[in-house]
């Protein structure tokens, strides 16, 4: 039997359908990855669109944006985004984090998508599974991979094959410009990867402090200088998490 559903989001419609363990997978497929509902039901997504390599993935609200919209191919097992491949990071062992890298068809990078009762799990290097860190729930929550074990949640999952084409949504801050050109502010927020204390309340709490900040740094400028303003990038804080400990950005000298 063959569900469907039809989500709507703002004026862009997204057609979609659960592929239930029977139906065998196409040899490339377009697909939204969603977590049990046990686990939040939200989907497999890239922090704001940012499709670099280092990026590490999250758990977000299904939004059926490009974020969230991701290619299969059964024939390479590569699942990519972005022109990059998910891959797991470390030497294979459980509790590796997952994020995206350039595509060079190592075993880290290869993932099998094997059925279970009414949901599928997604096997990648020395037959680890791909999940939720620790089965939480909230917005940002990273992945990794673990031993696979029959009906934890946190390791099952829904695809939803993509039949149309999806939009990102836009975010804006501060002062509207239109297009005039302005020196434009990107927040970025580092996490070593020995940080532990870093949760995604943390970040939110950080996010609204740093752009209430930028916001009035801003207006101030624009009201007591009385000259032009920076513009405040569009999106989300943009979070990178580093593959090693104790990271710290250098610039030019």
């Amino acid at each position: 039997m063959r569900i469907s559903w039809n989500l709507r989001i703002a004026a862009f419609v997204l057609a979609c359908a659960a592929l239930m363990p029977a139906q065998a997978l196409a040899a490339t497929l377009r697909m939204v990855v969603q977590s049990h509902p046990d686990v939040g039901g939200k989907c497999l997504d890239i922090p704001n669109a940012q499709f670099v390599p280092g990026m590490r993935l999250q758990m977000w609200e299904c939004n059926s944006g490009v974020s969230q919209t991701f290619s299969y191919d059964e024939t390479s097992q590569q699942l990519t985004i972005g022109n990059l491949c998910v891959e797991s990071w470390g030497r294979g062992d459980p509790q590796d984090m997952v994020g995206l890298g350039s595509c060079n068809g190592h075993p880290n990078q290869r993932w099998k998508v094997a059925s279970s009762e009414k949901h599928y799990q997604i096997i990648g290097t020395n037959g680890l599974c791909l999940e939720v860190r620790y089965g939480v729930k909230d917005n940002g929550v990273p992945l990794d991979i673990m031993n696979c074990e029959a009906n934890r949640a946190q390791r099952l999952w829904v695809l939803l094959k993509v039949t149309a084409a999806v939009t990102a949504p836009r975010i804006s801050h501060g002062l509207a410009f239109g297009n005039e050109k302005r020196l434009e502010v990107l927040p970025v927020l580092f996490v070593p990867s020995d940080n532990t204390e870093i949760s995604p309340q943390v970040i939110n709490h950080v996010s609204d402090l740093l752009y209430a900040n930028l916001e009035f740094a801003q207006k101030r400028y624009k009201a007591q200088l009385e000259t032009d303003t920076f513009k405040i990038a569009d999106g989300q804080l943009r979070v990178y998490y580093s593959k090693r400990p104790n990271s710290y950005y250098t610039g030019l000298t």
